[in-house]
């Protein structure tokens, strides 16, 4: 497992020049490894807004759930909070439908 922190990381891993915000969040794939792209950590020094660091600690408990991490109840949660808000968002996206339902 695999966790590309910074557009710079997932350029060098994945030859993605597509932005980090469009990539974070999602699972990849390289060398048949999975890979979680997110924001470096000096792009949250730099940008105090909690809504980036809540979307950061989303893709750290997926990366926990995906290895099978013990997490917390608080975590755990969180984590079906974050699970059934994709569902609805994929419910209305149906490109992404198919994305949603895979597992993590």
């Amino acid at each position: 497992m695999l966790v590309a922190l910074g557009a710079t990381a997932v350029e060098g891993l994945l030859g993605k020049t597509i932005g980090i915000t469009k990539l974070r969040g999602q699972w990849r794939s390289y060398r048949n490894i999975p890979l979680m792209p997110t924001y470096h950590p000096a792009y949250l020094l730099r940008n105090q807004a909690l809504s980036e660091k809540r979307r950061v600690w989303e893709d750290m408990l997926a990366v926990m759930e995906k290895i099978g991490a013990p997490t917390s109840e608080k975590q755990e949660i969180f984590s079906k909070t974050v699970r059934a808000a994709r569902q609805r968002r994929a419910a209305d996206c149906p490109p992404c439908q198919a994305w949603h339902r895979m597992p993590l």
